[in-house]
C-alpha cells in the first residue's frame, strides 16, 4: 500500500518536474528569438558580401578595360 509519505514524495517530484519544464520552455523561447536574430544578421551579412563581391569584380572589369 502507497504511504501519505510517498503520495507527498511523488507530487513534490511532479511540481519539481513541471516547474523545470516551463523553465525549459522560456529558455527555449529565448534561444529562438535569438537565432532568429543571428539567422537574420547572417542574412544581412550575406547580402553586404554580395554587394561587395559585385562591386569587386565591376572594379577588376574595369580595370581590365582601361
Amino acid at each position: 500500500m502507497i504511504t501519505l509519505e510517498t503520495i507527498e514524495e511523488l507530487e513534490s517530484r511532479i511540481v519539481k518536474a513541471i516547474e523545470l519544464i516551463g523553465d525549459l520552455r522560456i529558455e527555449n523561447g529565448r534561444l529562438e528569438s535569438e537565432n532568429e536574430s543571428l539567422r537574420a544578421e547572417n542574412d544581412q551579412m550575406k547580402l553586404a558580401m554580395e554587394e561587395k563581391e559585385r562591386e569587386a569584380y565591376k572594379n577588376y572589369i574595369e580595370f581590365l578595360e582601361k
